[in-house]
């Protein structure tokens, strides 16, 4: 098993590197929908109620 020292000096093998996601981008764009999804519904009923709109 070969391993690598990540920056923050944990030690992980790249088997569970790899093993972490079939396709990074899917799931990176997986949670950015996510993330963006809890920002519209936390501030979307203040945007609308404060009459706000895009240029």
């Amino acid at each position: 098993m070969v391993s690598r020292t990540a920056t923050s000096g944990r030690s992980q093998s790249v088997e569970e590197m790899m093993g972490l996601s079939t396709d990074p981008k899917a799931r990176l764009g997986e949670a950015r929908a996510a993330h963006l999804r809890g920002k519209i519904e936390k501030w979307g009923p203040i945007i609308k109620a404060a009459g706000i709109k895009g240029e």
